[in-house]
């Protein structure tokens, strides 16, 4: 009955971490969907490039910042430690920082002024609330990150339904409605940041930032750009090579796959968070557990994926991506996508648990070897097959970097374990 009772538990919480992670996920696919019926091949190409070099922006913020957290909390839960306060005002001046990268980036794409604020708002502001909800999670605040997820919801699709009445929807309105979510997501999240300290000066600020820095975010950040070069290689290659064209059907094709990748993100979030807290001495064998159900919901994810995606491809997929992709492009995406979210799915769980030990040298190291490959097998297949075949190169990147990232896990486990 215990064990009953227990995984009721992990479950119960599990469902709670989903249910908000799932209509977020939702409602940006109902987005995606309006304009890949609206924007040309190219047009999304743009709007897809520029949304992937913003999630890059968060994910520095997050090896920078986010990641630490959990390993700082569970050694000092004190919501007004410094170190942890350090983290967050380092990450409100990465974000301000980055609203000016973004601004001058999508200039540089080729987006008007309008365009350009509102991607650059949207890079802030998204940036903020990834880092909410991984302090919310970090204090043992889920409420407040389903809240979050679930102002978020409502406000994105309240705001999609409208674009029915708008004749040709373009980029600028996208990044006005994800921006407009996200803001109103981070004011759930606003306890976690403890804004209402006063601000401890430049020098303390950075006197207790070092810490992080030298003892997790240096090799975290590494870690996050080797990761960049072996699982998004052919993005940039394909872009500045050949066009956003070209890389309009991969990113088209990316569409089947983006609710999974939310949803094990978030995931990915809630287990950190709650690995970094199992202590005592039957850690090995609640941690195996715990990796063991996230190994289990994470394949459902991927198993649902790929039936939605066999269902799309086989009975609505002229009337999802029309008649700008190219069926065969929009083909072999998909299933090398399914593919590649199916190799992530395999090493998750313990590069999830690696975070929660803080053990970011250990997983850096293998991305950093496996970069290599994805970056030559893209420039190598895109002398002798379709753009879209890139994505093959991303996959054997994975899979060598996915074989280290275990055997980096098995020494990691022994150490904090035992």
């Amino acid at each position: 009955m215990g064990l009953k009772s227990l995984l009721a538990g992990d479950l119960g919480r599990y469902f709670a971490a989903l249910l908000g992670s799932a209509g977020s996920s939702g409602a940006q696919f109902l987005l995606t969907l309006v304009l890949l019926k609206g924007l040309a091949a190219e047009q999304f190409g743009q709007f897809a490039f520029l949304w992937l070099v913003a999630q890059f922006i968060w994910a520095l913020g997050g090896a920078l910042f986010s990641a630490p957290l959990a390993r700082i909390v569970s050694q000092n839960s004190a919501v007004q430690d410094p170190v942890a306060q350090a983290t967050t005002w380092m990450q409100l001046c990465f974000g301000i920082a980055s609203m000016f990268g973004g601004y001058a980036l999508a200039s540089k794409a080729g987006q008007d002024s309008a365009s350009s604020l509102a991607y650059a708002t949207l890079v802030l502001v998204g940036g903020l609330r990834l880092y909410g909800r991984v302090a919310s999670y970090a204090h043992a605040q889920q409420k407040a990150v389903v809240t979050s997820d679930g102002l978020f919801t409502i406000c994105v699709l309240a705001l999609t339904a409208l674009l029915y009445f708008v004749e040709t929807p373009d980029a600028t309105v996208a990044f006005l409605i994800l921006g407009a979510g996200n803001l109103i997501g981070v004011i759930a999240l606003f306890r976690s940041y403890g804004f209402g300290l006063r601000f401890p000066g430049v020098g303390p600020l950075l006197q207790n930032y070092r810490h992080v820095w030298s003892r997790y975010s240096s090799w975290s950040l590494l870690g996050v750009i080797a990761t960049e070069t072996t699982a998004n290689a052919h993005s940039y290659v394909v872009t500045f090579a050949l066009g956003p064209a070209a890389f309009g059907p991969i990113a088209a094709s990316s569409v089947l796959i983006r609710p999974a990748v939310v949803g094990l993100n978030a995931l990915s979030e809630f287990e950190r968070a709650r690995m970094s807290r199992i202590t005592g001495s039957d850690q090995h064998s609640r941690l195996r557990r715990a990796r063991q159900l996230f190994r289990a919901a994470a394949f459902t994810f991927w198993v649902v994926t790929a039936v939605f995606t066999y269902c799309v491809l086989t009975y609505a997929s002229e009337r999802m991506f029309g008649p700008g992709y190219a069926r065969n492009a929009v083909l072999v995406g998909a299933w090398l996508w399914t593919a590649l979210l199916l190799i992530r799915v395999l090493y998750l769980p313990e590069t999830t648990e690696m975070q929660s030990h803080g053990a970011f040298a250990e997983l850096a190291w293998p991305r950093i070897w496996s970069a290599p490959f994805s970056i030559c097998g893209v420039i190598l297949l895109l002398q002798v097959a379709q753009p879209v075949w890139s994505l093959a190169a991303i996959c054997l990147g994975e899979l060598i970097s996915g074989f280290l990232l275990l055997g980096a896990h098995r020494k990691v486990s022994k150490r904090f374990t035992t």
